[in-house]
């Protein structure tokens, strides 16, 4: 509709294909409860978007590659 797809596997066609050990297992764990970034409930690439708000409003949690979690 002339808009823009929020996640790329969608955008891209990705989300079709047949997922690999590693995408299982990260299935598998968070199942399990294995939350390495804890309570987060937000992220931001900080390369991608200027939210600076983010760091004076939230609390950082972890940063995992380019993503920085915050609660």
């Amino acid at each position: 509709r002339g808009g823009v797809a929020q996640f790329s596997p969608t955008a891209d066609g990705r989300i079709s294909l047949t997922p690999d050990e590693d995408a299982e297992l990260a299935a598998k764990l968070a199942f399990e409860g294995y939350a390495p970034v804890g309570e987060s409930l937000y992220f931001i690439n900080p390369s991608a978007c200027n939210a600076s708000w983010f760091n004076s409003r939230l609390t950082y949690t972890a940063t995992i590659g380019d993503h920085v979690f915050y609660a």
